[in-house]
Order: structure tokens, then sequence, then C-alpha cells
């Protein structure tokens, strides 16, 4: 392939292949339309927080082709900018939380300041948000990975670097967190 060019229907590993190689500028321009998206999406459903999701999801793109000669051909590059997006939003995550120090008000506030997605939340999707954003992260990670991005637990594995069995044993005690923390904000409600 001609230096600054590609075929739209390059598959992602061989666009960044030419980005890796500083081949082909706009191929990372390719990736960035085909991922940001995606990106932008896992990284609100982690943090809860439309606005920060969408600075995080620049940083990661900003991040991957800083670190574009740490992708490994053989990897998919779905998992390479995933694995970047889970790392920067835990970083995310950990500098929040020790400026909120489990502070329950200020963590109310900032479920309330988070507009919702473009489409309105209905009562049971807040309901929802509102549960995940009360799980640990180990749990609310897993749960994000299978059910919003809908990898395998295999593909989670890999991504989080925990084996088969941890991801499977989080996601248990994961749906069982979320539906309880369900279940007692509708009471709260009724």
């Amino acid at each position: 392939m001609p230096p600054d060019e590609f075929q739209f229907n390059d598959s992602d590993e061989s666009l960044m292949e030419a980005v890796r190689d500083e081949q082909c500028k706009k191929s990372f321009e390719e990736l960035i339309r085909r991922y940001f998206s995606m990106i932008h999406q896992t990284c609100y459903r982690l943090t809860l927080d439309w606005h920060h999701a969408e600075d995080l999801a620049q940083e990661v793109m900003n991040r991957i082709y800083l670190h574009r000669h740490q992708y490994k051909p053989t990897a998919k590059f779905k998992s390479f900018a995933m694995t970047v997006a889970i790392n920067r939003c835990r970083d995310f995550l950990r500098s929040r939380k020790s400026s909120l120090r489990n502070d329950t008000v200020e963590l109310a506030a900032l479920l309330e300041s988070a507009p919702a997605t473009p489409l309105e939340l209905t009562e049971q999707a807040h309901h929802v948000r509102q549960a995940l954003a009360q799980l640990p992260e180990v749990y609310r990670e897993v749960l994000v990975l299978r059910h919003y991005e809908g990898l395998q637990f295999r593909e989670i594995a890999e991504l989080l670097d925990v084996p088969r069995g941890t991801v499977a044993s989080r996601m248990a005690k994961a749906l069982k967190l979320i539906e309880s923390k369900i279940a007692h904000l509708n009471l709260e409600l009724s």
C-alpha cells in the first residue's frame, strides 16, 4: 500500500500496522472513524459521565497513536483499543475516587449531573444506571464489557488480564449485586 493510501475495506489490523509503521496517516483517521463512538460509549458506561467520557475517548485515541509501536500485528485492534480505554477509565475513576472519598452525597450529585444519552432514559434504565454506579469497579467492568459491549468471557478475560473463571465469578456476583441494588431503589420509590 503506497503511503497515505488505504482501502475502506482494509481490516482494522492492517490499518493499525500501517499506522504503526508510519506508512499511512489517513489509516489512523479511518480507525478513529470506526472506533471513536464505541470507545466513547465504553468510557461512558464505565464512568457514567457523558462529558468526561468524550474527553477520555479522545485521550484513548491519542494514547493509541502515541503507543502505536506497542501494537502487535497478531492482536485484534479492537482488543488493543478496549484495553487502552479500560485502563484510562480506571485511572480516571481512581483519581475521581480519591477526590470523592466515598462521599455518597457527592456520588449522588455526580449521577444527577451526568446528562442522559440523547434519548431520554426510562425510569428502569435510570435505576440500572444508578445501581451500576454503586457497583465496585471490578464488577462494573465485567457487566459493561459483557452486556453493553457484547464481549465473550474469554475476550473479557484477555482484556482484563484475569482468568476466565474470575470473569465468570465476577459476573455472577455483579448480577446479584445489581439486582439487589435495583430492587432496593424500586422499594425506595414505592
